[in-house]
């Protein structure tokens, strides 16, 4: 009899420990603290360029011809080229380890430590010093991140917008597992001087949309953390092995004893 009670409490103990928190599981809980006109308002912090990244450069000019003289491949532009990360790096300028950026007949233009704004405008200058009455169109083709932890698609991720969303990333990914930990997603940045910063994102909030972490930049690296119900069914799967081996030896004594 008091066996069979260990078992139950043993039992019961198990299904407490192992059901999963709805509340825990569903996202933007809550209302949001501003107003509807600025709910969403939230400013993207400015990345800057640095060595490895990777750039697509077009100059438009009156004369096609010009066009064709600066820009060495208009593959990408005409819908030729698929935009895979590998046709993008090639048909890209890279910002190398200097943080110049190399290009026909133009030379060497400083890309390290600049906005993409302030990189565009600054190669509109040269650009319209040789040619007159150009237009220059720069954008970002690197823009690369990183999930790890309990998604469904764990990996690397690749976007050709310049504005993604922690919410785009984890969709990318398939979205969190059962035992994602929705309240502590962290974000891992590196900054231009090599060093690094961790934010942390918490899903089950509305207002997460203000978080200075909704918007992601290149190379972040996102990672989603286990909830303790991954470690609890963990040991308790350790505890229910001990347990039954510790009943069958209890058995074995009270059958020798009789």
């Amino acid at each position: 009899m008091r066996r069979n009670h260990l078992f139950l409490i043993l039992t019961l103990f198990l299904l407490a420990v192992s059901c999963i928190s709805i509340k825990k599981q569903t996202y933007f809980q809550g209302d949001i603290t501003t107003s509807q006109t600025d709910s969403f308002s939230n400013p993207i912090k400015s990345y800057l360029l640095r060595p490895g990244d990777v750039l697509y450069i077009k100059i438009i000019s009156i004369d096609p011809r010009l066009s064709a003289f600066f820009n060495t491949d208009m593959g990408l532009s005409s819908g030729n080229v698929q935009s895979s990360p590998s046709n993008l790096y090639i048909q890209g300028y890279l910002v190398n380890d200097s943080g110049y950026v190399e290009l026909p007949i133009l030379g060497s233009i400083e890309a390290k430590g600049k906005t993409l704004a302030h990189f565009r405008s600054d190669l509109s200058v040269v650009v319209n010093n040789m040619v007159p009455a150009s237009t220059v169109i720069v954008k970002f083709t690197s823009f690369k991140v990183s999930v790890l932890g309990e998604v469904v698609k764990p990996g690397e991720t690749y976007f050709t917008n310049e504005r993604v969303s922690i919410l785009e990333v984890l969709g990318a990914a398939g979205d969190l597992t059962l035992t994602g930990k929705r309240s502590q997603i962290q974000i891992i940045r590196q900054h231009l001087d090599g060093s690094f910063e961790k934010g942390i994102i918490n899903l089950n909030d509305v207002n997460v949309v203000h978080s200075p972490y909704y918007f992601l930049q290149p190379n972040d690296i996102v990672y989603v953390p286990p909830t303790r119900t991954v470690s609890a069914k963990f040991n308790l799967t350790n505890l229910s092995i001990a347990f039954a081996g510790i009943s069958a030896l209890v058995l074995i004594l009270t059958y020798l004893k009789k």
